[in-house]
């Protein structure tokens, strides 16, 4: 992406509005109203030429970043990218064999004429038919609002095949269908049996939000959500029809009480596979479904402790349905092992002490090998980082196929044989190579990208760390945020700017700009931190994120502050007297939990849209992160405060309902503790706005600053 001057302030908002001071070379910033400015109003006539006027500026100014985005040209080896050259578009192409590169002046019409490569070894998304008709034509299946009809193709008869569909536990896709109707049924053929996956949330308990904006009148917006503890919850249905015995039944594919269930995408005529993990979320198993019969057979059967990573875990029917990929912490850390179709274990296929498997991208199996995503192995190295590696299916043979410090992407052509590996990090913008897969280390530069224009417009590098957490072992891995013109003689308060997982903790390890808002957060006299608390990420091993179990509310809190003591050692410039924490979501529940549990070391709280109370969040954040016992919550720390705390809702949140923020806010009422609250209407989950972004800063100015914004 190409952001010319002109234009920035529709891509980074916050970052521009926040500039302490102004740019150099003349440039003038855009920003947002504040309570002094006065309502403007401009006649359109007068208006339009001086948009005109500011689009044709914008153009004739160089990009202030240029985010390049690289991509095979289709059915070929040639890599290519197109970038902004003295203002006018430009293209580049690479030839993956030779590392010719070169300019090219007509992208379309140089890649029409390459000679086409056949697809080779890049793996392919597998291609199922879910066409209503069978492929001989004998049977189409169709659907009304909520239950199948079969229609005999030979006699034209139609047959109403189920009677348990309804709202919330159908088998159509469009519940305002009147009559049975081809292509409404939700399933596929294999052969003449049709095969419906579908769920009932029936029992599920609604949520309720009222659209307050709505004209005439307000409405009321409901939808499911589970809680933790709940009777009621989703159940699996795998409905199965043979249509040539006119003989359909509901399959027994639970295996647990209240299981969550998932149908792998491979099929063949004769089996379909899926995976089933207990409600505990501490038990997992493989099931293989006979076609023929119906029959379901557990192949594999995995114990998990603390519990399933739901996050990583993957598993994959290779060959044809003769192996077996399946992902596993039995070491502590996430590896790739190879099986039998019957659950023998043949070996470990990924190698590693220290490596954590992410995802497979490509799967070769005339050459028996996958490539996966690995986190951690790289010694001297961010555990964060992303790269890719080669494995031999047997486990006898790993290499590593995109070296480099940072965060990789990785892209096959279309052969299999070349790969394109751009990479960067927050405080490094992207370099891009093309190597061949055969000789991984002989790799010929793309492209490599500077910082251009950014630092005139406020933007600063942010400062990677490593700091011990709390329990002075674990090493934990964050980015620090200083405002662009910071004068090292001074002190400046401290934001912790937190998201704490569990799935994941959103800090950034690519290069990007002015993340949520934080560098522009920093410019208006702050640092800012985000990192990593143990439990907050899937990556780093078992261990690591296995600390939540029990402790949902409070596992990042100690984290949190010893990062900032630590950091405060290491620079003079940070005053551990004016601490702030703030985070959106999960990390709003954070904010509110750490200013009650800390309330002498954290000054100033902004708690966004926070799942205060996981007791009444959805049902697989809280069983699965806490376990099957009540999860203390934030109201219970009420009576704690002494800081300033900020709460922001949604009163159209369907996802953290916007009653656990109002039950926090009524036990610090009745903890007699005075803060600060606002309501956002209209707004969902996401509070994402200009609005938002200036409210938070500003909140901060005055509680941290003793400024008025």
């Amino acid at each position: 992406m190409v952001i010319p001057r002109g234009r920035i302030g529709r891509f980074l908002p916050p970052l521009l509005s926040a500039r302490p001071t102004p740019p150099t070379k003349g440039a003038k910033l855009p920003s947002y109203p504040n309570k002094t400015t006065k309502r403007m109003t401009l006649r359109l006539s007068l208006l339009i030429p001086l948009l005109l006027a500011a689009i044709s500026a914008a153009a004739q100014q160089p990009p202030l970043f240029n985010d390049i985005h690289p991509f095979w040209i289709p059915q070929t080896t040639t890599a290519a990218y197109q970038t902004i050259e003295n203002g006018q578009p430009t293209a580049y192409v690479l030839n993956a064999a030779t590392g010719k590169k070169q300019r090219v002046d007509n992208l379309n019409a140089y890649a029409a004429a390459l000679p086409k490569t056949p697809n080779g070894n890049a793996m392919k998304a597998q291609q199922y038919d879910n066409a209503p008709m069978t492929k001989d034509g004998a049977y189409t299946m169709m659907a009304d609002a909520y239950n199948l009809y079969l229609r005999n193709n030979t006699t034209g008869t139609v047959k109403k095949i189920t009677t348990d569909g309804r709202p919330n536990a159908s088998y159509a896709y469009n519940p305002q269908a009147t009559e049975p109707t081809m292509g409404n049924a939700s399933g596929f053929w294999i052969g003449h049996t049709f095969f419906s996956f579908t769920f009932d949330d029936t029992d599920e308990g609604d949520i309720y939000a009222i659209n307050s904006l709505a004209e005439p009148r307000p409405t009321l917006m409901k939808q499911k959500l589970p809680f933790a503890g709940d009777k009621g919850v989703r159940h699996y249905r795998l409905f199965r029809y043979d249509a040539d015995k006119g003989d359909g039944r509901l399959l027994d594919i639970d295996g647990y009480k209240d299981p969550t269930i998932v149908l792998l995408p491979y099929r063949s005529e004769t089996e379909l596979w899926l995976t089933r993990r207990n409600r505990a979320v501490d038990s997992l198993q493989l099931c293989r479904v006979d076609v023929k019969t119906g029959d379901v057979h557990a192949v594999i059967t995995e114990a998990c402790h603390p519990n399933v990573d739901i996050t990583l875990f993957s598993c994959m029917i290779i060959n044809g349905g003769k192996n077996i990929i399946w992902w596993s912490e039995r070491t502590g850390r996430g590896n790739f092992y190879l099986y039998t179709r019957d659950g023998k274990l043949l070996n470990r296929i990924t190698r590693g002490d220290n490596i954590v498997c992410g995802g497979i991208v490509n799967i070769d199996e005339k050459r028996r090998e996958i490539i996966f995503a690995g986190y951690g192995e790289e010694r001297g190295m961010n555990p964060y980082y992303r790269f890719y590696y080669r494995a031999a299916l047997n486990g006898k043979r790993q290499q590593l196929l995109t070296p480099g410090n940072g965060n990789h992407d990785l892209m096959l052509s279309a052969d299999g044989n070349y790969l394109i590996d751009k990479f960067s990090r927050m405080d490094c913008p992207p370099v891009a190579y093309v190597a061949s897969l055969n000789q991984p280390t002989k790799r010929h530069l793309l492209f490599e990208t500077s910082i251009g224009h950014l630092p005139d417009y406020g933007w600063r590098a942010p400062i990677p760390f490593t700091v011990k957490a709390a329990d002075g072992k674990t090493d934990l891995y964050g980015l620090m945020y200083t405002p662009c013109n910071i004068d090292t003689t001074k002190r400046y308060p401290i934001i912790s700017h937190v998201y704490p997982g569990p799935h994941s903790d959103l800090i950034p390890q690519s290069f990007t700009i002015d993340d949520v808002g934080v560098q522009s957060m920093a410019n208006r006299g702050f640092i800012v931190i985000s990192v990593g608390h143990r439990g907050s990420t899937s990556l780093r091993g078992r261990d690591f994120r296995g600390v939540t179990r029990g402790n949902l509310r409070d596992y990042p809190l100690a984290d949190d502050r010893a990062t900032i003591l630590q950091l405060a050692s290491r620079y003079a410039y940070i005053d551990t007297t004016r601490v702030g924490i703030g985070g959106h979501s999960a990390g709003g529940a954070m904010a509110a939990a750490a200013m009650m549990t800390y309330p002498d070391f954290y000054k100033v709280g902004v708690a966004a849209a926070g799942n205060h109370d996981n007791n009444i969040y959805t049902q697989w954040w809280g069983e699965t992160y806490h376990g099957a016992t009540p999860i203390p919550t934030n109201a219970a720390l009420a009576p704690n405060l002494k800081g300033k705390l900020f709460l922001i809702t949604g009163d159209q949140d369907l996802t953290v309902p916007m009653s656990a923020t109002l039950r926090l806010a009524r036990a610090l009422m009745e903890a007699d503790k005075r803060f600060d609250m606002f309501v956002m209407p209209g707004f969902d989950h996401g509070l994402d706005c200009p609005y938002y972004h200036r409210m938070v800063q500003d909140y901060y100015v005055k509680h941290l600053l003793h400024n008025q914004p």
